[in-house]
Protein backbone atom coordinates (compact mmCIF):
# COMPACT_ATOMS: atom_id res chain seq x y z
CA UNK A 1 0.00 0.00 0.00
CA UNK A 2 1.16 3.52 -0.73
CA UNK A 3 0.13 5.62 2.28
CA UNK A 4 -0.26 9.37 2.09
CA UNK A 5 -1.04 12.14 4.57
CA UNK A 6 -3.05 15.05 3.22
CA UNK A 7 -5.49 17.89 3.77
CA UNK A 8 -8.71 18.50 1.93
CA UNK A 9 -11.49 20.97 2.62
CA UNK A 10 -9.61 22.15 5.75
CA UNK A 11 -9.45 18.64 7.22
CA UNK A 12 -6.24 16.66 7.82
CA UNK A 13 -6.39 12.96 7.02
CA UNK A 14 -4.42 10.02 5.67
CA UNK A 15 -5.14 7.37 3.13
CA UNK A 16 -3.92 5.09 0.42
CA UNK A 17 -3.13 6.07 -3.15
CA UNK A 18 -5.00 4.00 -5.71
CA UNK A 19 -4.92 4.21 -9.49
CA UNK A 20 -8.01 6.46 -9.37
CA UNK A 21 -7.25 8.71 -6.39
CA UNK A 22 -7.06 8.64 -2.62
CA UNK A 23 -8.95 6.21 -0.42
CA UNK A 24 -9.51 8.22 2.77
CA UNK A 25 -8.59 5.90 5.63
CA UNK A 26 -8.85 8.71 8.16
CA UNK A 27 -12.58 8.96 7.52
CA UNK A 28 -12.96 5.18 7.84
CA UNK A 29 -10.56 4.37 10.69
CA UNK A 30 -10.20 7.75 12.39
CA UNK A 31 -12.08 6.83 15.53
CA UNK A 32 -9.59 4.08 16.36
CA UNK A 33 -6.57 5.40 14.40
CA UNK A 34 -6.86 9.20 14.10
CA UNK A 35 -3.57 9.65 12.19
CA UNK A 36 -1.16 7.63 10.09
CA UNK A 37 1.29 7.45 12.98
CA UNK A 38 -1.44 5.73 15.01
CA UNK A 39 -1.75 3.10 12.27
CA UNK A 40 2.02 2.63 12.30
CA UNK A 41 2.03 2.22 16.07
CA UNK A 42 -0.96 -0.12 15.87
CA UNK A 43 1.14 -2.83 14.26
CA UNK A 44 -0.26 -5.69 12.24
CA UNK A 45 -3.82 -5.29 13.62
CA UNK A 46 -4.00 -1.70 12.39
CA UNK A 47 -2.40 -2.59 9.06
CA UNK A 48 -4.97 -5.31 8.45
CA UNK A 49 -7.78 -2.85 9.18
CA UNK A 50 -6.13 -0.39 6.76
CA UNK A 51 -5.89 -3.10 4.09
CA UNK A 52 -9.57 -3.96 4.53
CA UNK A 53 -10.64 -0.29 4.42
CA UNK A 54 -8.50 0.37 1.35
CA UNK A 55 -10.57 -2.01 -0.77
CA UNK A 56 -13.19 0.65 -1.43
CA UNK A 57 -13.45 3.32 -4.07
CA UNK A 58 -11.40 6.51 -3.71
CA UNK A 59 -13.08 9.50 -2.09
CA UNK A 60 -10.65 12.12 -3.45
CA UNK A 61 -8.83 12.84 -6.66
CA UNK A 62 -5.15 13.73 -6.31
CA UNK A 63 -6.00 17.21 -7.60
CA UNK A 64 -8.38 17.73 -4.65
CA UNK A 65 -5.84 17.23 -1.89
CA UNK A 66 -2.79 19.03 -0.53
CA UNK A 67 -0.01 16.71 0.59
CA UNK A 68 1.27 17.11 4.13
CA UNK A 69 4.50 15.63 5.49
CA UNK A 70 4.43 11.84 5.13
CA UNK A 71 4.10 11.04 8.85
CA UNK A 72 2.78 14.03 10.80
CA UNK A 73 3.49 13.65 14.50
CA UNK A 74 6.81 11.84 14.05
CA UNK A 75 8.82 12.13 17.26
CA UNK A 76 12.32 11.69 15.89
CA UNK A 77 13.92 12.38 12.55
CA UNK A 78 17.46 11.04 12.54
CA UNK A 79 19.51 11.59 9.40
CA UNK A 80 22.71 10.00 8.17
CA UNK A 81 25.13 12.28 6.35
CA UNK A 82 28.25 11.75 4.29
CA UNK A 83 27.17 8.14 4.01
CA UNK A 84 28.73 7.07 0.73
CA UNK A 85 32.29 7.40 -0.61
CA UNK A 86 31.59 9.93 -3.36
CA UNK A 87 29.88 12.24 -0.84
CA UNK A 88 32.90 12.20 1.47
CA UNK A 89 35.13 13.02 -1.51
CA UNK A 90 33.07 16.19 -2.16
CA UNK A 91 34.52 17.71 0.99
CA UNK A 92 37.93 17.62 -0.74
CA UNK A 93 40.13 18.01 2.29
CA UNK A 94 42.71 15.81 3.98
CA UNK A 95 40.42 14.27 6.57
CA UNK A 96 40.45 10.56 7.09
CA UNK A 97 37.33 8.70 6.09
CA UNK A 98 35.07 8.66 9.18
CA UNK A 99 34.78 5.34 10.97
CA UNK A 100 31.08 5.95 11.72
CA UNK A 101 28.35 7.78 9.81
CA UNK A 102 27.64 11.42 10.52
CA UNK A 103 24.28 11.51 12.36
CA UNK A 104 22.17 14.63 12.74
CA UNK A 105 18.55 15.50 13.46
CA UNK A 106 15.80 17.26 11.60
CA UNK A 107 12.80 18.71 13.34
CA UNK A 108 9.26 17.78 12.33
CA UNK A 109 8.35 21.34 11.34
CA UNK A 110 11.22 21.34 8.81
CA UNK A 111 9.42 18.74 6.67
CA UNK A 112 6.95 19.74 3.96
CA UNK A 113 4.55 17.70 1.89
CA UNK A 114 4.93 16.75 -1.76
CA UNK A 115 4.62 19.72 -4.15
CA UNK A 116 5.23 22.24 -1.34
CA UNK A 117 8.26 24.52 -1.63
CA UNK A 118 11.36 24.27 0.53
CA UNK A 119 12.23 27.85 1.41
CA UNK A 120 15.79 29.14 1.54
CA UNK A 121 16.47 31.00 4.79
CA UNK A 122 17.56 34.59 4.23
CA UNK A 123 20.70 34.00 6.34
CA UNK A 124 22.28 31.91 3.58
CA UNK A 125 23.19 32.03 -0.08
CA UNK A 126 24.28 28.38 -0.15
CA UNK A 127 21.02 26.49 0.08
CA UNK A 128 21.54 22.99 -1.26
CA UNK A 129 19.08 20.19 -1.82
CA UNK A 130 19.26 16.52 -2.64
CA UNK A 131 16.93 13.56 -2.93
CA UNK A 132 16.80 11.23 0.05
CA UNK A 133 15.49 7.77 0.78
CA UNK A 134 13.47 7.95 3.99
CA UNK A 135 12.98 4.89 6.17
CA UNK A 136 9.86 5.01 8.33
CA UNK A 137 10.37 2.88 11.40
CA UNK A 138 7.33 0.97 12.57
CA UNK A 139 8.51 -1.00 15.55
CA UNK A 140 10.70 0.05 18.45
CA UNK A 141 13.82 -1.85 19.32
CA UNK A 142 17.26 -1.76 20.82
CA UNK A 143 20.39 -3.75 19.99
CA UNK A 144 18.61 -5.25 17.00
CA UNK A 145 20.42 -8.01 15.14
CA UNK A 146 21.23 -7.17 11.52
CA UNK A 147 19.05 -10.03 10.24
CA UNK A 148 16.05 -8.66 12.20
CA UNK A 149 16.45 -5.01 11.19
CA UNK A 150 13.88 -5.00 8.39
CA UNK A 151 11.24 -6.33 10.80
CA UNK A 152 11.31 -2.84 12.35
CA UNK A 153 10.74 -0.93 9.11
CA UNK A 154 7.19 0.20 8.32
CA UNK A 155 8.01 1.51 4.87
CA UNK A 156 10.02 3.77 2.62
CA UNK A 157 9.34 7.12 1.03
CA UNK A 158 11.32 9.71 -0.86
CA UNK A 159 12.15 13.21 0.27
CA UNK A 160 13.92 16.32 -0.88
CA UNK A 161 16.26 17.45 1.89
CA UNK A 162 17.52 21.01 2.06
CA UNK A 163 20.71 22.11 3.79
CA UNK A 164 22.14 25.54 4.47
CA UNK A 165 25.71 24.61 3.49
CA UNK A 166 27.52 27.77 4.61
CA UNK A 167 26.07 27.37 8.13
CA UNK A 168 26.35 23.60 8.18
CA UNK A 169 30.07 23.64 7.50
CA UNK A 170 30.73 25.75 10.60
CA UNK A 171 30.52 22.54 12.59
CA UNK A 172 30.53 19.53 10.25
CA UNK A 173 33.19 17.12 11.38
CA UNK A 174 35.27 19.90 12.96
CA UNK A 175 35.52 17.87 16.16
CA UNK A 176 37.09 14.82 14.53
Amino acid sequence: MRFVSFETAGRASYGVVSSDGIIDLGSKLGREYPTLIDVIRGGETALQKARDAAKGAPEHKLSEISFTPPVPGAEKIVCVGINYPARAAEYADDREKPKYPNLFVRFPNSIVGHDHPILRPTVSEQFDYEGEIIIVMGKEGRNIAREDALDHVFGLTLGNEGSVRDWLRHGTNNLL
